[in-house]
């Protein structure tokens, strides 16, 4: 994409995210119905906070870490921001995506048991889903590297000419970043039997998508000049 072919204007800047935004809306609401209809997700509490806080601080780390992304792909795109920018945005990215891994885990282990579910059973559903999400970082790091895996195709030219990953895991699932990746958060959930956990989990699988739809998608669509 050249210098000359970038949308400047608001309204690329904000395009798709009514769409996002309208997603999250409907998720937490949803998050909410199933709190009240699952009264187990607010028993145990771990480093001294309920299992009620956790949720909401793992409800938060989505919210945080899309929208600091958003910022950022879209500075680059539409606002002109350089490379430069790159290192805050990536340390930003890292810590938003531990907050979210992290309280996922920590959220597991402190409503544990609550899901009606054999431990045995559960460990044999969770380590598959940990065996594809290895199997997904192995293809990131051997294929094109975190800094592409970033977004790096917003801030550096050098990207924008290659073409999309069909290799690893992405010769089976092109966008396995989300549809496999994601499933390593259902992994302690499940392994835990935790329902709190659980709908955690699933409210980031469906937050990430929704960011796919209203950011992700329409930017690579500028930046690769084709459909995604």
């Amino acid at each position: 994409m050249r210098a000359a072919d970038r949308p400047r204007n608001w309204r690329a800047f904000f395009r798709g995210q009514a769409l996002q935004a309208g997603i999250i809306v409907l998720l937490l609401i949803l998050v909410q119905v199933a709190r009240r209809q699952l009264p187990a997700t607010a028993r145990g509490e771990a480093l001294g906070l309920a299992s009620e806080a956790w949720l909401l601080i793992g409800l938060a780390g989505p919210l945080l870490h899309q929208s600091w992304v958003f910022l950022f792909w879209r500075g680059a795109l539409v606002l002109g921001w350089t490379a430069a920018v790159f290192p805050w945005y990536r340390l930003g990215f890292s810590l938003f995506a531990f907050w979210r891994v992290a309280a996922v885990f920590i959220l597991a282990r402190a409503n544990r048991d609550t899901l009606p579910i054999d431990r045995g059973l559960a460990l044999a559903i969770a380590l598959p889903l940990v065996a594809l999400a290895l199997w997904l970082i192995w293809s990131v790091l051997r294929h094109f590297g975190l800094e592409r895996a970033a977004g790096g195709d917003h801030f550096f030219p050098r990207y924008r000419s290659m073409p999309l990953c069909r290799e690893g895991i992405f010769r089976y699932q092109p966008n396995a970043m989300y549809s496999v990746g994601f499933l390593a958060l259902w992994a302690p959930a499940i392994a835990w039997c935790s329902q709190a956990a659980l709908l955690l989990a699933a409210f980031n699988h469906a937050a990430i998508w929704a960011h796919y739809l209203g950011t992700e998608k329409p930017d690579l669509e500028i930046l690769h000049g084709a459909k995604v």
